[in-house]
């Protein structure tokens, strides 16, 4: 019987591994692709205590209306998924209320605050510190109206104590020459980082995983049962069994639960991105979101990465391309990219709760079984802490943040 296996080898599975490997436990990690081949690869690797503020913020009600019409490109949706999520959905909005959405942010902020920190541990012994650089992230708006709109989301940075200021269209150029001439001004988030590889990066972390005697087993999990002394994990390549289990297989974590009589109000995000050729015309030196445009491009080692906005829909349902299409469209507005390096979209689901918090710690009424999960988009920021978190609760000692308000027991 194996000491403790965790389920999924993305941010927050490899995360919790190291960290449990740190403190004398045996983890096993069963992923079924490569390590950081799923949701990990295709995010903006954003590093940013600006993530605080979620989807559900006070000011989406105001938007909602936006929305109605399933055209807009930040947000679309599979109406039929998004009418049997209807009550996840429906708190999801509730806890955009000023009271909740402010305690949701505090939350954040705890995992948040501490991610660069984190990252930067486990990238200097992982040999991967070369892929981070500190040059902050770029929001911009092309119309004053849209600044103005945003002026709430400045004030909860303020509020938060998030380092940033606004640029001006000359700093903006300054700060990227190449971008055209159709933003008025921008807000740089100062306490940003990002990497050029997020998936490079947790390969790297779960390499040096197996480099301190860790095992990685290449199965999808079927279900897992209790059984005496621990549990039973169903795989495609066999049955292990194990004293503990973590769960942390983001989208597909809400089925892994199931099998143990849990469910947690998940719904996905589904996000799509291409990349293009860089040359010497269209070079960027951080991410940025174009407001309008319902995109964020980010310079990779694979290219310019161009990411989409939200798609509400189940995971497995065929891509819509149309949503990245749009954005595409948008990017070419502001920067000389058409030469794509990827035939198809590259496409991901991002699991969230209602209330944007990850769910992080023992299932309830279920020895020995936690879930890590839930990170909605930002588990590159969040996983490194969620993993030291979880180590915490499995280790019995003090956790280094209060951890009341991850628990999955909230949503009994």
């Amino acid at each position: 019987m194996r000491d403790i296996v965790i389920i999924g080898g993305g941010m927050v599975g490899v995360s919790c591994a190291l960290n449990l490997q740190e403190r004398g436990y045996a983890p096993t990690i069963i992923e079924q692709n490569r390590i950081g081949g799923e949701t990990s690869y295709g995010n903006a690797g954003v590093i940013t205590r600006s993530s605080i503020i979620p989807l559900n913020n006070p000011a989406l009600i105001k938007k909602l209306y936006r929305y109605v019409g399933n055209q807009n490109v930040a947000i679309r949706y599979n109406l039929s998924y998004a009418v049997k999520n209807s009550l996840s959905i429906t708190r999801f909005l509730l806890n955009s209320l000023d009271k909740k959405a402010v305690a949701n942010m505090h939350a954040l902020d705890q995992l948040i605050s501490h991610s660069l920190g984190e990252h930067e541990k486990w990238m200097a012994l992982a040999g991967a510190s070369q892929h981070l650089r500190k040059t902050g992230f770029l929001k911009l708006f092309r119309s004053q109206a849209s600044f103005e709109a945003s002026a709430f989301e400045r004030r909860l940075l303020t509020q938060f104590g998030v380092k940033y200021r606004v640029v001006d269209d000359a700093e903006i150029k300054r700060l990227e020459p190449h971008l055209k001439d159709i933003f008025y001004n921008g807000v740089l988030i100062e306490d940003a980082a990002s990497v050029d590889n997020p998936g490079q990066v947790v390969e790297r972390y779960g390499t040096l995983f197996e480099e301190r005697g860790g095992e990685v087993l290449n199965a999808s999990v079927r279900e897992v049962k209790n059984v005496e002394g621990g549990f039973l994990i169903s795989t495609s390549h066999g049955s292990i069994e194990a004293e503990r289990v973590v769960v942390s297989a983001g989208p597909w974590s809400q089925e892994i639960l199931k099998s143990v009589g849990f469910k947690l109000p998940m719904f996905l995000e589904r996000g799509y991105h291409y990349h293009f050729e860089r040359n010497d015309h269209n070079g960027i030196s951080r991410p940025i979101l174009d407001a309008e445009g319902g995109y964020v491009m980010t310079p990779t080692s694979m290219g310019i990465r161009v990411s989409s906005g939200s798609e509400l829909n189940d995971r497995d349902q065929p891509s819509n391309e149309s949503q990245i299409d749009r954005a595409i469209k948008s990017a070419m507005m502001a920067l000389d990219i058409d030469k794509k390096i990827d035939k198809v979209a590259w496409r991901g689901s991002r699991p969230t709760l209602p209330d944007s918090l990850p769910a992080i710690g023992p299932v309830p009424g279920k020895e020995n079984l936690w879930v890590a999960c839930g990170h909605q988009h930002i588990g590159f920021s969040t996983g490194p802490a969620t993993g030291r978190l979880i180590a915490d609760m499995v280790s019995g000692g003090e956790s280094f943040v209060p951890a009341a308000p991850y628990l999955a027991s909230r949503f009994q």
